[in-house]
This record gives structure tokens, sequence and C-alpha cells, in this order.
């Protein structure tokens, strides 16, 4: 890449006497990593997959690191699904524990950045609003796996970025976003939960959020998502309207949490305060409404052409 015209591109950062830091993104495979491989703020960058860097192998991290040189590490790798955690903690713990403490003492003795993620589930879930400095009490072992992961990574590297973020969409992966829009497209009914409350992340804001940060050279946790609490119900019945202006979409009825049984204990308000973020960037997040609305614009959500008006 031609490190001069970059230059020029990121005059802001130029004037701020930075320079066009090289990253390298773990776990590319995922929706995550999609967001900031294929933002052109990221571009300088080294993506590696779970088959190219397993983050579990410690010698592993540290040869990455030594090969590829990058100024930031974006640890987007991750055992996301929270009822196979439940089932399987030891697994759980392994990704997203173990090893984003090899990538924090690669980091370490690479000397470079490390800005990693988790997730509101580090919270109990029982009042919302949860600002950086609230006690974590998770409910499950996925949110019990990120929140060893973000002690581990703070004990070894207090300057690394944690990002908190709640319910990922977008484009490049599988997710809640994805699964119902195709659920409207296809059914005649859907039935989705009304007494669970959070706040909805799109991805290509997440990106454009640790950009953000980072040239504000941000350390320690910081919770960011778009704007706006809601229900998984109210969520849907948006994008229904969203579809339904070129699509004839599912009747969407609301239901409790107690109505599908869930052996995986889950918080009830797991909603995250931004406010962090927001005094410190100057930069107000995104309403969920208008990331939803963007992210149906990128084609991203197969569409039903049997189902068009």
């Amino acid at each position: 890449m031609d490190r001069k015209r970059d230059s020029n591109r990121f005059g802001s950062m130029a004037k701020a006497n930075l320079t066009m830091p090289h990253y390298l993104i773990t776990g590319a495979g995922g929706m995550l990593a999609h967001a900031f491989r294929t933002d052109p703020d990221f571009a300088d960058h080294v993506a590696l997959s779970h088959s190219q860097l397993d983050i579990t192998d410690g010698r592993a991290c540290h040869d990455a690191l030594r090969r590829h040189k990058p100024a930031v590490v974006l640890n987007c790798a991750a055992f996301t699904d929270v009822t196979a955690a439940q089932q399987d903690p030891r697994e759980a713990y392994r990704v997203n524990a173990d090893g984003p403490r090899n990538l924090a003492d690669a980091c370490r003795a690479a000397g470079c950045r490390l800005v990693h993620f988790s997730t509101d589930y580090v919270f109990p879930g029982t009042h919302g609003g949860y600002r950086e400095t609230d006690p974590t009490l998770p409910v499950n072992r996925y949110g019990a796996s990120k929140l060893e992961g973000e002690e581990l990574v703070r004990g070894l590297l207090p300057g690394a970025l944690i990002v908190r973020v709640s319910w990922l969409f977008g484009p490049g992966g599988h997710n809640f976003v994805s699964a119902v829009g195709s659920w409207l497209l296809e059914r005649d009914e859907v039935r989705i939960v009304d007494d669970q409350f959070g706040k909805v992340t799109y991805t290509r804001d997440v990106a454009q959020a640790v950009l953000g940060l980072l040239r504000r050279e941000a350390a320690g946790v910081f919770h960011y998502a778009n704007a706006g609490r809601c229900s998984r119900f109210e969520f849907t019945v948006e994008m229904a309207r969203l579809l339904s202006e070129k699509h004839m979409v599912a009747r969407v009825s609301p239901t409790s949490a107690d109505a599908f049984p869930d052996p995986t204990p889950r918080p009830t308000d797991s909603s995250m305060s931004t406010h962090k973020y927001e005094r410190f960037t100057g930069s107000p997040s995104p309403s969920w409404q208008n990331a939803l609305q963007r992210y149906l614009k990128t084609g991203a959500l197969p569409l039903n052409p049997t189902r068009l008006l």
C-alpha cells in the first residue's frame, strides 16, 4: 500500500502528528472482522482467519506479530455461541479468555496496541443502562468467559482498549437480524420475545467508533452500541416496516421469553450506557433505527423475490 497516498486521505490524523497504523485483524472470517476488512479507514491491514492464526496458541500469536509487525491488533476472534458456551465452557474459556491473554502477552512483547472486544453479557441484566464502572456479574458461562478475557488483558496490558458491544449485526455473518429478516420474508407469522431488552450494534458503526477511539489514544473499557434501548420485538417490528415497503412480510406477534424454554440463563435488560464513549470522542452514536435502515440498504439480507408486492 502507498503510505504517502494513505496519509493524505487521513489528513486529520496527520494534523494530530499521528501516523497511519498498520492493523492485524484476528478472526477474519467473522462478522465483526468483516466490518474492519471492508472499511476504507482500515485498508492497511492483514486479516488472519482461525486457520491462519489460532489465538489459543500462544507461540503462534508471538510469531504472527513478529512476522507482520502491526501497530494495532484488532481481536475479532471469539466464541460467540451463548448456548454452546454453556454446554462446552472449556472451549469458550480457551477462546474468550486464554486467547485474549495470549494476544495481550504478544502485544506487550512486540510493543503494539491491542483492541479487544467484549460483551454486555458481563452484566447480570437486571436493570440496564450499565456504565463501565458498574459491577459485573455474568449470568451464563459465555459472559463469564468474556469477563475473564477482559481481566486477563487488563492485567497484562493496561494500555489495551477494551470495547464492549451488544446484539451485533452486519454483513458477513449470521446474526439475529439476518435470521429474523429471513423469517419475515418466508413465513406468515413471526413470534418474537418482547421482555428482553438491550442495544443493537451495527458492525460498520463499531469500526468507525474504534477509529475515533484510537485516534484519541483511548485505553481501558468503553461501551459502544447504537443509540436507543429496545426489545427484540420492537426491533423486529421496525424491520418488518422497512421491508414491507417492497416485500410482503409476516405478521409480527409479541411473546415472552418463557415461551421458548432455554437452559441458558440470559440477561433481561443488558443495555449499556455509551455516555463515556460519546463524551470522550465527541461523537454521538447513530440510532438503532438508522443503523438498521443502512444495513438493509447494503443488500446483505437475502430477499425472497416471490414475496415482492
